[in-house]
């Protein structure tokens, strides 16, 4: 089995969405897209996947996301629940503390959201995570090299991000993906 290469010592932590009836789960949106799918490009491309990739700008429309119809909930979390599509979204403190720690592999795009009002929510990016599992936070697909809202970080980032208040999410030991110290 292959793993990706630790900058680290310390166990590996799964991080993703809270999904609660509380909580804000978002979808994303676009002129023209089918209620039930398939959504592809024109040339066969899972839109969902070149918007994880931080590709909306290659799409021939705009994204957004909107707050779900099946969402209650207005609990903003640092990362937000999607319904288990593989793109990540998480909040600037989020990002902010990435930057503090230097951590290699990663990128953003912007992302417009809106609550079921349809006013803007602020403070959150589209998040690209390391799928070549050289970074201390990686993509939960990393070994398919895809895009997944689960991220594998290590304690130094996890220790960070909590200390930093950064808890608006769910944090659990790796086990299935990574190996254990």
């Amino acid at each position: 089995m292959i793993f990706p290469k630790r900058r680290s010592a310390g166990d590996w932590t799964e991080l993703r969405a809270r999904s609660e009836k509380k909580d804000l789960w978002v979808e994303p949106q676009w002129r023209g897209k089918p209620e039930l799918g398939p959504w592809v490009t024109g040339d066969g491309q899972r839109v969902v996947d070149v918007i994880a990739d931080g590709h909306c700008d290659s799409l021939p429309y705009d994204v957004c996301f909107e707050q779900s119809p099946d969402c209650e909930g207005t609990r903003r979390g640092d990362i937000l629940w999607l319904g288990g599509l593989p793109i990540g979204i998480v909040s600037s403190r989020f990002i902010r503390e990435l930057h503090k720690l230097d951590v290699a592999g990663w990128s953003t795009y912007p992302v417009a959201i809106k609550d079921s009002a349809g006013q803007e929510i602020e403070g959150y990016h589209g998040l690209v995570a390391d799928v070549t599992g050289n970074s201390e936070l990686v993509s939960g697909a990393w070994k398919a090299g895809r895009q997944m809202p689960v991220y594998l970080a290590t304690d130094r980032v996890v220790g960070a991000l909590l200390a930093a208040g950064v808890d608006g999410l769910d944090f659990s030991t790796a086990t299935k993906r990574l190996p254990r110290r």
